[in-house]
């Protein structure tokens, strides 16, 4: 059996992790569609879900830089991009 583990796997876990504590479990469809490790500690993430005050879906892009490279907890989070679904378009919101 192979131990070892995908970094981007790990960090993709905790960034949902960090999604849901973050918006109190209220987020029903939270899908992350990309990961992408920048640096040891640092990826850039994509994720979707419908925002439950305006009712809209919202995507978001941004880094997430953990506070080691055991990835154990995310320290600082930094919008890259925030988008919202309108007429079956993303546009920047």
């Amino acid at each position: 059996k192979n131990s070892s583990v995908n970094p981007n796997e790990t960090a993709e876990k905790r960034i949902f992790q960090k999604i849901d504590s973050d918006a109190y479990g209220m987020i029903k469809d939270l899908e992350i569609s990309e990961v992408k490790q920048i640096d040891s500690i640092t990826f850039e993430a994509t994720h979707t879900f419908t925002n439950p005050m305006l009712e809209k879906k919202l995507r978001i892009k941004r880094n997430y830089i953990f506070y080691s490279t055991k990835l154990d907890s995310i320290v600082e989070k930094v919008d890259l991009k925030t988008e919202m679904e309108s007429q079956g378009e993303w546009v920047d919101f």
